[in-house]
């Protein structure tokens, strides 16, 4: 009798304890998924802001695109100028292209870097660092254009007198749309610099940096539009 006791409750604590470790196991499967759906909610949430942000960065990229291809086309028509293929258009304000650059600022870098190491799709994190690789070479462009810009084109015109004093002055005072809009090149003064060595290379210097600037965007452009579709895409599952 005594041994079937003991069987018993040997049988009965064992299942005790299997009823514990599956309790156990359950509990923890629970909170895995609790977790593990935390994290999912956490990372389309992340998604959500990423996209808002790439469509906010479009709008940066297009403008900044725009404006360097509308340069570029203003230093193709005073190069044709110098070698006789195009003329001078006193209502244009395609000269003030030899002095302004561009500002724009990224966004997604900024503010998202830190956050792609909470990112379990491998797909999504390759893509955001080979963005990251294109905005690395993106700056560097810009930073090398503008500097070329801030550092030569200044001392050019000021040494040869190219900024035309009379019109800049009688503009409205600190207001800069009047001389964004207003050609203030001396173009007599710059004409006889057509044909030159050193205007040729300024010109031609000019050239490879905005192709450059351009060829960077378009990369960065279609590089946030992959990530974008890609996003949204998983969003979706």
């Amino acid at each position: 009798m005594g041994k079937n006791k003991t069987g018993k409750y040997l049988k009965y604590a064992i299942g005790e304890i299997v009823l514990v470790v599956i309790g156990i196991l359950i509990a923890l499967s629970i909170n895995n998924w609790n977790e593990n759906r935390k994290i999912n909610l956490q990372e389309k949430s992340l998604f959500k802001k990423i996209i808002v942000d790439l469509e906010q960065e479009e709008k940066i990229l297009n403008v900044a695109l725009t404006q360097y291809i509308d340069a570029s086309e203003s230093y193709e028509h005073i190069y044709n100028e110098t070698i006789g293929k195009a003329s001078y258009d006193s209502t244009n304000t395609i000269y003030n292209s030899l002095i302004w650059h561009n500002v724009y600022d990224l966004i997604i870098s900024n503010k998202h870097t830190s956050a792609i190491s909470e990112i379990n799709n491998d797909n999504i994190i390759d893509l955001l660092n080979e963005k990251i690789r294109i905005e690395v070479v993106n700056s560097q462009a810009k930073n090398r254009f503008n500097s070329y810009k801030n550092e030569i084109i200044p001392e050019f015109f000021s040494r040869y007198g190219l900024y035309d004093s009379n019109t800049l002055f009688n503009l409205e005072k600190n207001k800069w749309a009047p001389i964004y809009n207003t050609n203030i090149v001396n173009y007599d003064r710059l004409k006889l610099h057509y044909g030159t060595i050193e205007f040729d290379q300024i010109l031609a210097t000019l050239r490879i940096y905005i192709t450059w600037n351009v060829y960077q965007l378009e990369k960065l452009i279609e590089i946030n539009k992959e990530i974008s579709i890609t996003l949204k895409e998983e969003l979706l599952k």
